[in-house]
């Protein structure tokens, strides 16, 4: 599956050494918008809003944390809608859907496109991830060995976000 993506990002290439790739505002037929917040657990829909009709459409995603490392995500190539991850699909309108949102998902979406008449275009959005805080409450230290000793011991959940504890005097 990936190779067959692979063969659609070398002909984006070559297309574009022969062409150059349109940069011109008057020509800009892809549309992304620039910055994105998705939110750990949930789904979120990048939209590539194309003004053609496309030959092919590949989301490639660049992740920040392996030292820029693209990867292709999905894709519609010739009438055929094709995803590489079951939680990556792309809908009828070419936007690419991402289903429970992890962390690892962060980072700049390409929306590669090759028209009909084999022109190309490229547009990218940043999709940061952001996680809901959670409320940990620490109820009174029980069982002391010594009645004045001001440190308890939490377990944090395994699944729970980064904790910062503080300590608050009693009224």
């Amino acid at each position: 599956m990936e190779r067959r993506y692979d063969l659609v990002l070398l002909l984006i290439l070559i297309v574009s050494a022969l062409r150059g790739l349109a940069t011109e505002a008057s020509l800009v037929l892809v549309d992304t918008a620039p910055n994105v917040r998705g939110w750990k657990g949930e789904d979120i829909r990048l939209r590539c809003n194309i003004q053609e009709e496309p030959f092919a459409v590949v989301w490639v995603m660049e992740n920040m944390s392996q030292q820029q490392r693209k990867t292709t995500k999905a894709g519609f190539i010739d009438g055929n809608f094709d995803s590489v991850d079951e939680r990556f699909d792309i809908d009828k309108n070419f936007s690419l859907v991402i289903a429970d949102l992890t962390v690892a998902d962060e980072g700049r979406y390409y929306c590669q496109v090759v028209l009909q008449s084999l022109d190309n275009f490229e547009n990218s959005t940043f999709l940061t991830i952001s996680s809901m805080p959670s409320k940990h409450v620490i109820e009174e230290c029980v069982g002391q060995s010594q009645p004045s000793q001001s440190r308890c011991t939490y377990q944090i959940p395994s699944n729970a976000p980064s904790l910062n504890l503080t300590n608050r005097e009693r009224d």
